[in-house]
């Protein structure tokens, strides 16, 4: 049911309304008058709605600043006639203190007493703080007036991306959503004969806030086996050592010697003689790292023996397929003096294709097939919550990856 009701939202924002519904809604109305032998007067009863054109202006994001005491109920059919607006106005709902109509791109069938149009807004005005309680009862009541139909509330927007359109927008949405929730719309353009009429914003989908968004797993690529290892060991040792099937790469992260301080220039230039080394001196902060060496550890405290240091120590990353023997290559690593070994799959999710962080609007263009690191319980298919890595770039955000929040 929720699913028709969002692809209804998703047709009416359109301007083309399938031909086929449109008859079929006036062959149901009609009947519906013949069976209920209506004396309702057309112009008495339908000069009262409101009645206008629409035509799409573009989808922007909305943040809302307020939630508005109106709540909307929109048919699946697009056709009203009297007989409908004397059965609603004959309902009693809690909080309601106004009903009222309107109806986009409106064509009158006189013969039929019927007016169809792109869509029907049933609009009902709350009390002041009045809250949403609509019983079953009332809803079964309504689905036997009007068919299938969604319920929907009134919002107003302020526009997060520079758009023409200055100002505060309204739009209607789904029940639930709260001051600050961030919304994508179809912007509507109104008017009466040719006449601005002002504009209505249409929900298409909620908006995420990120940098945590819901995410669904489809597809699991590889494992990732992370962990520290020994200053003495290199990849070449590391290869031989694991000799099994499986393996896609070895990655090795150099260690590094840290001193707390920018070193002289006499100090640097003896460190840059040594083979297999490199370094960073910054921010009050030397990094040096260098190869896989005992040899080249010696040489280089040698030169420090007066600083005060540390040592990190390298990191080695294995990529694997997913039928891999991972206990084997784990027990393999641990008998060379790898440690703290940490597991993970790697895949690709299908996430939101906007969302906000920081404030900004943020399109991931590759938002079925993005990057992600999963647990290793994780399966594909399966429902998750993931972090979305990003670096600022030209005044905005970019989306990277993702990690899986465990």
């Amino acid at each position: 049911m929720k699913k028709k009701r969002r692809e209804r939202i998703n047709k009416i924002i359109i301007v083309i309304v399938s031909i086929t519904m449109l008859f079929s809604g006036i062959w149901l109305f009609s009947r519906t008058n013949q069976q209920n032998n209506s004396n309702y007067n057309l112009g008495l009863n339908l000069t009262d709605i409101n009645k206008y054109n629409v035509n799409e202006i573009g989808t922007i994001i909305v943040n809302i600043t307020k939630v508005n005491d109106r709540i909307v109920i929109i048919p699946e059919r697009g056709c009203i006639n009297p007989y409908i607006i004397a059965q609603i106005e004959n309902i009693s709902l809690l909080n309601v203190i106004n009903k009222s109509y309107e109806i986009a791109n409106p064509k009158i069938y006189k013969q039929i007493d019927t007016i169809c149009g792109l869509y029907i807004f049933l609009n009902f005005d709350l009390s002041g703080n009045g809250s949403v309680n609509i019983s079953n009862d009332t809803l079964d009541l309504m689905k036997g007036i009007v068919g299938e139909f969604g319920v929907y509330r009134v919002y107003t927007g302020r526009p997060v991306q520079n758009v023409s359109y200055i100002g505060e927008i309204p739009f209607i949405a789904n029940l639930g959503a709260r001051i600050g929730d961030y919304y994508e719309i179809s912007l509507l353009q109104k008017s009466v004969n040719k006449k601005n009429m002002g504009v209505i914003g249409l929900m298409r989908n909620s908006v995420a806030k990120g940098p945590i968004v819901p995410a669904e797993v489809m597809k699991i690529n590889e494992i990732s086996i992370n962990a520290i290892a020994p200053y003495n060991i290199s990849k070449d040792y590391i290869n031989k050592k694991i000799n099994t099937t499986g393996i896609i790469s070895i990655h090795m992260q150099k260690p590094k010697i840290i001193v707390n301080r920018l070193l002289d220039n006499e100090t640097l230039e003896r460190i840059r003689n040594v083979s297999g080394v490199d370094f960073i001196s910054a921010n009050n902060r030397t990094s040096i790292v260098f190869n896989n060496s005992e040899y080249t550890l010696k040489k280089l405290m040698n030169i420090l023996h007066e600083e005060n240091v540390g040592i990190e120590e390298g990191r080695i990353i294995l990529i694997t397929t997913p039928e891999s023997n991972i206990s084997k290559i784990k027990v393999l690593l641990s008998d060379i003096g790898v440690y703290n070994i940490t597991l993970n799959k790697i895949g690709y999710v299908s996430v939101p294709d906007v969302v906000v962080i920081k404030n900004d609007v943020v399109f991931i263009k590759n938002s079925d097939n993005l990057d992600c690191i999963l647990g290793m319980n994780t399966t594909e298919g399966d429902k998750i919550n993931i972090s979305l890595n990003t670096i600022d770039y030209g005044g905005g955000v970019i989306v990277t990856g993702s990690k899986e929040i465990l």
